[in-house]
């Protein structure tokens, strides 16, 4: 009897931790991006940074495993560095990271400082104050950025690579723990800022992102969660390259723990598209479209999303004006 009240006692504390949501480390921080270049909006001037200045946290919230069963993961919050200002946390952006291969890339894992060029760095951006005024609806957001289970505090396990209903539920979840610790945690006290009454949440992603993004969005359609986390939609994105082209690419390496490239046209239309979904008067299936602008330049790409210069003279297949070109 004694050996079985024991065991229910070590259960029922594993249980109740497991469940448990909690923040793990909080700071501020200063984020650097490359300015796009106004002539040429493939490209980024040099020498040029737009700085962001924001609050963060890690946490650690409830939610399903792959396989059905109660689990915690983590995840990242950002949100603006208030500090003087008269702001307002403009919206909720559920980030949702690119494929990565290793546990350093995810969003706890993340060094936020210096300045960086890749999905997750871009996404935290979007919590930046200083750079924008505060009716900017782009910026001045909270920004959950969970790290997929398989990576952050279960990086022992088994990614569900490509699950969408199992990662939505999962990002859901995030959604719903990081909203509260930032409401409520006296961890986040000093970080803490009103919501705008009109405030929404959007779910954005690139690649492997965008798929989760989309998938989010149903899961808190189907839940009936849209009207608690104020659902405006999801803006997904992809980039000029060959997935097949790229997956025998890194098969080719032959190598672990490899590094993902993103094309650069990730941030050319992501800001405006946020400021409409945020707006009042946005499309009620929280769709939209939109053009890449005009320019007088042909742009040329390798089956990478890698940049040209001018037409190629090798031998190949390349992308340009969004189709793919043989040059013999």
């Amino acid at each position: 009897m004694k050996k079985l009240f024991l065991v229910a006692i070590a259960t029922l504390i594993t249980t109740t931790s497991l469940i448990a949501q909690e923040i793990t480390k909080n700071g501020r921080t200063t984020l650097k991006v490359p300015i796009v270049s106004e002539e040429d909006p493939g490209f980024y001037d040099q020498g040029a940074d737009r700085v962001f200045n924001i609050c963060w946290f890690t946490y650690n919230y409830p939610s399903t495993s792959g396989d059905g069963q109660p689990v915690t993961l983590s995840a990242l919050a950002c949100m603006p560095d208030g500090t003087g200002e008269e702001i307002k946390i403009n919206n909720v952006i559920a980030g949702c990271h690119v494929t990565i291969t290793a546990n350093k890339d995810c969003p706890t894992e993340f060094n936020t400082s210096g300045s960086r060029f890749n999905d997750i760095f871009l996404t935290m951006t979007l919590a930046g104050s200083n750079s924008y005024p505060a009716e900017d609806l782009a910026y001045h957001n909270l920004v959950i950025l969970p790290d997929y289970e398989g990576y952050g505090i279960t990086k022992d396990r088994a990614h569900p690579y490509l699950c969408g209903e199992i990662t939505a539920r999962q990002v859901t979840d995030a959604l719903r723990h990081g909203i509260q610790l930032y409401q409520n945690d006296p961890k986040a006290e000093n970080f803490r800022l009103p919501f705008r009454q009109d405030w929404r949440t959007i779910c954005t992603g690139y690649s492997q992102g965008g798929a989760v993004a989309m998938a989010t969005q149903r899961f808190i359609e189907e839940q009936g969660l849209s009207g608690e986390l104020h659902l405006a939609g999801s803006l997904c994105s992809d980039g000029h390259y060959s997935p097949i082209a790229t997956v025998l690419f890194y098969v080719e390496q032959d190598r672990h723990g490899k590094e993902m490239s993103m094309p650069v046209v990730i941030g050319t239309q992501r800001t405006e598209c946020l400021r409409l979904l945020a707006s009042a008067d946005n499309h009620d299936d929280g769709i939209i479209s939109t053009t890449m602008p005009n320019t007088t330049t042909q742009k040329w790409y390798d089956l990478y999303g890698r940049p040209i210069i001018g037409k190629p003279a090798s031998k190949g297949i390349y992308i340009t004006c969004g189709k793919k070109i043989l040059i013999k």
